[in-house]
């Protein structure tokens, strides 16, 4: 707690001061306000002299050079900070549950993301996370952290790309690129800082405290954020086959309790400085694990923290007026995890664990990424090119015990005594994973104003040299993946209001150290001798029509061919294993509104399965229905400004979830339906703004409590519920 209390003394230290500095800096004149510091009402007058509010937007994560979002080779969608403040948002997971394509689902304890038609587990996202255009993902599970312990505060604008983000990104950008661009003081409306507090039902807290300073040379942004809430608090069957006094299977409270708290912090150079940021970021959580980390909820109290630090510097010089710019960036991560874990209670499996089973890890790992990109920008086109290097690191566990035998017997140790277990990632301990990748770009100049092409491709080459646990005197081997995403984008605009885009994208995500590397423990399931990459490749055959300045229509059809689905497969001993391939096709459409003080939006999604392919004996292949996840859904959203007073809705309508064969047993009606049902969810928030720097709000969440349901995989008694309507009370204050 020494470093926490360290960073609030800074941040005391610079609030008192900030008077001072602010003083001497240069006032922001008024026409270089950003479109994302606008009000409902700004926005129209601005919408009186521009074509549309959309056409004003710009993206740098498509190309890796700033474009209007319309020009875009990628299906993107832009929000502004004063978007997911006003809609009460507070994470990536709140924003893409009301995305085209993008739907809420869980497994284990973790929210998850679904898209176009398929499940979303627990092991990875396959999502990929930049911050300020430095990715951001875990290095041990791989997975871009959506939830509530990465917060939206402390960014200014977030860009969204669906589908492949491969060729300029590499691993992980599979489903989809969330890019978001932080803070500076200039985005601050005039203040030197701002603060959110929120408390409700369930035991939900949440604190926000963002203050900025700037002199003639450097900037600084520092953000804090705690989140707390004791989530789900319901009874629930779980898959331990205890039983009641009547024989029943018996239903036991679940472990949804979260906590999270994070420091963010950004220097950035002016000036003669300008192009160079620092960032220092500090983040840790806590959580309860749902159903159980192996679906039998604990019958004795769990730790799970997790903690991770990143250092990450970039200096990319504008250089106006300049053909040759570049860019170096380096980021470092140490990610740590303090688990004591229940994984079986008292007599299970007919008293083979009279004990149950308890295993304590504590241990951490560092990931360390560089990149060098150069682009060129000639009356031919624009050049890009870029060399990235990646290195995980693993040097063995603080600690690590069981009750049980996890190494070779798996049998209680004696009276329940704990002992040391061999390390966790033991198959490469001391040895570092390398990843050399390459990539280029060439982004035509617009054809009579009307045609671009965009061309990029990327080569990864991942060398893992490592021991063989299981074999005689630890073998050394050596694993190699080595993959090319190519992409391929042609915009169109056949007049000033319609665009066409025609996208062709691949990407993959080699298993992440999670999937490759567990060893001698309950916690993971590792396959590392089988796993291959996960590829997809995307069409997309985009379109969009700009009705008037006020509404926008945008329609996307899309296939997705997505192999070698990495998941704990059945069949296998629960190894990660790759466990299936799909073809999806879909539609997806999109409405934007904006009239004087009103606003909304309506996107609805389908998905059309064509063909499947399990590898997994246990789960039965259906080629034309979508199953775990729905074929439908849509959301809507809208606010409306009056005086000082706004009033704001989402909502969700989730289609029906329908299961395999597989995943009914025996009497299975009896504890959940065949197929689940369509549900809705509307959350409604009416807040009064006060001269523009005290805002006051009530949100409902669920407002309606509908029963909503997300559909559990395979044949468990259960099925995952979300929470019933909650209400909370914030105050936002600018200072």
């Amino acid at each position: 707690m020494l470093i926490y209390r360290r960073f609030t003394l800074i941040f005391c230290i610079i609030l008192v001061k900030t008077s001072f500095i602010s003083a001497q800096s240069d006032s922001i004149p008024q026409n270089s306000v950003k479109l994302y510091r606008l009000g409902i009402s700004e926005l129209h007058a601005k919408l009186q002299t521009v074509p549309d509010y959309l056409s004003l937007l710009e993206v740098s994560s498509a190309s890796k050079i700033t474009q209007n979002q319309t020009d875009a080779p990628n299906v993107i969608n832009v929000f502004t900070r004063k978007d997911w403040l006003r809609y009460g948002l507070i994470s990536f997971n709140d924003l893409l549950y009301v995305q085209p394509s993008f739907f809420p689902a869980q497994d284990y304890d973790r929210r998850t993301v679904g898209f176009r038609g398929m499940f979303e587990g627990w092991n990875n996202n396959t999502l990929l996370m930049l911050v300020d255009g430095i990715p951001f993902n875990s290095g041990i599970y791989g997975t871009a952290f959506s939830w509530e312990i990465t917060p939206l505060f402390f960014t200014k604008s977030i860009e969204i790309i669906r589908g492949a983000g491969g060729a300029l990104y590499g691993s992980n950008a599979m489903n989809g690129v969330l890019s978001m661009n932080t803070l500076e003081v200039a985005d601050l409306e005039n203040s030197i800082g701002e603060i959110r507090f929120r408390i409700g039902s369930k035991n939900t807290q949440l604190l926000d405290f963002l203050i900025g300073t700037e002199n003639k040379h450097f900037g600084l942004i520092g953000a804090f954020s705690y989140f707390q809430t004791n989530g789900l608090d319901y009874k629930t069957f779980d898959d331990s086959e205890r039983t009641d006094s009547q024989g029943f299977p018996k239903k036991f409270r679940i472990n949804d309790q979260r906590q999270n708290v994070g420091f963010f912090n950004k220097i950035y150079g002016k000036g003669k400085f300008s192009g160079l940021s620092l960032q220092f970021h500090i983040q840790k959580w806590e959580f309860g694990t749902g159903q159980g980390w192996l679906f039998q909820i604990p019958d004795q109290p769990e730790h799970m923290q997790q903690n991770r630090h990143l250092f990450a510097i970039q200096y990319n010089p504008l250089r106006k007026n300049k053909k040759f710019k570049y860019e170096v960036s380096f980021r470092y991560q140490r990610e740590g995890l303090n688990h004591n874990t229940r994984y079986f209670p008292n007599g299970a499996f007919d008293n083979q664990y009279p004990h149950g089973v308890t295993e304590y890890l504590k241990t951490h790992t560092f990931d360390i990424f560089l990149r060098l990109q150069a682009n060129y920008q000639t009356q031919y086109g624009h050049l890009l090119a870029g060399f990235e290097r990646h290195q995980f690191i693993y040097n063995g566990d603080e600690a690590h015990t069981a009750n049980i035998d996890l190494e070779d017997t798996f049998k209680p140790f004696p009276e329940n005594e704990f002992r040391s277990i061999r390390p966790w990632f033991e198959y490469i301990d001391k040895q570092p994973v390398r990843n050399w990748s390459w990539f280029f770009q060439y982004v035509s100049p617009k054809f009579r104003d009307k045609i671009q092409l965009t061309i990029s491709g990327r080569y990864d080459y991942q060398r893992i040299n490592y021991q063989d646990i299981e074999a005689v005197n630890f073998t050394k081997r050596r694993k190699v993946f080595n993959l090319v995403t190519p992409r391929v984008a042609l915009v169109f605009h056949p007049t000033e209001r319609w665009t066409f885009k025609a996208l062709v994208g691949r990407a993959f995500r080699t298993p992440a150290p999670s999937e490759l590397f567990g060893s001698n423990t309950f916690s993971l399931a590792s396959n590392i001798k089988e796993l291959k990459p996960e590829l997809v490749t995307n069409y997309d055959l985009n379109t969009e029509f700009r009705w008037s300045k006020h509404i926008t229509i945008r329609t996307n059809f899309y296939a997705v061919n997505f192999k070698n689905k990495i998941g704990y497969s059945t069949s296998n001993a629960n190894l990660s294993t790759n466990i299936y391939t799909l073809l999806t096709t879909g539609l997806e459409a999109e409405i934007y509104f904006r009239y004087k003080n009103w606003q909304s939006f309506f996107n609805y999604t389908y998905a059309r399965r064509v063909d499947e392919k399990i590898m997994d004996k246990t789960i039965t292949e259906d080629k034309t229905t979508v199953t775990f996840v729905p074929a439908h859904f849509a959301n809507i959203g809208t606010q409306f400004e009056y005086k000082a007073f706004f009033v704001t809705l989402l909502g969700h309508i989730h289609g029906v979830q329908k299961r395999k064969e597989t995943d009914f047993f025996e009497q299975s009606n009896l504890f959940r339906p065949d197929e689940l049902p369509a549900w809705i969810n509307v959350d409604l928030q009416i807040g009064y703004l006060w001269k523009r720097w005290l805002e006051v709000r009530l949100l409902t969440k669920n407002a309606l409590n509908t029963s909503q349901y997300l559909l559990k995989t395979n044949a468990y008694l259960f099925d995952y519920q979300r929470e019933n309507r909650i209400v909370q009370t914030e105050v936002r204050i600018r200072f």
